[in-house]
């Protein structure tokens, strides 16, 4: 599932796990219909932040692919949470870096982190670890909505890129 980025967002939701307004292979007129402005459409399967747009205008959308998924663009902070999860996907070890530089200006892998404390953050990723029942390394992206509330972007079952400022979880 962590390897599909639109049956990752469908598994989260369906166990009521929260995740941005998502669709993917559809069309554009459902698309502009079910998501505000801005849009971001990212591949289905992707890593380090590749191949992701967003679209601030309705008219550079084009027409959707069913490769793709296509989300409400998220204003607020990014976090990268990294965890290491055991039997049930329990995490054994969990931190949560906030994203202080992103490699895309708006999106993508960041070129900094911190570690911080957000509590919101870390149980939403415990939650999906647990919904997934997730086992080993994972990376997690955690956006914040315009009221505040953290969403998961996407989940990784890897080791993350900024694993090194989270010793621990290796």
């Amino acid at each position: 599932i962590a390897n599909d980025k639109w049956l990752t967002a469908q598994a989260l939701a369906n166990a009521a796990v929260a995740v941005p307004r998502s669709v993917s292979g559809v069309s554009r007129a459902r698309v502009l219909e079910a998501l505000r402005l801005p849009i971001l459409s990212k591949p289905r399967q992707g890593r380090g932040g590749r191949g992701i747009e967003v679209y601030d205008d309705a008219a550079a959308l084009g027409e959707p692919s069913p490769d793709r998924v296509y989300q409400e663009f998220l204003s607020g902070d990014e976090y990268d949470v990294n965890i290491f999860a055991g039997t049930g996907g329990e995490p054994v070890a969990l931190v949560v870096l906030r994203k202080t530089q992103l490699k895309g200006g708006r999106v993508g892998n960041a070129s900094a982190v911190e570690r911080t404390t957000a509590p919101d953050v870390a149980e939403l990723a415990r939650a999906a670890s647990r919904a997934l029942a997730l086992e080993g390394p994972i990376d997690m992206d955690v956006r914040r909505n315009a009221r505040g509330r953290p969403l998961i972007l996407e989940i990784n079952a890897r080791v993350g890129a900024n694993v090194r400022a989270a010793d621990e979880v290796l």
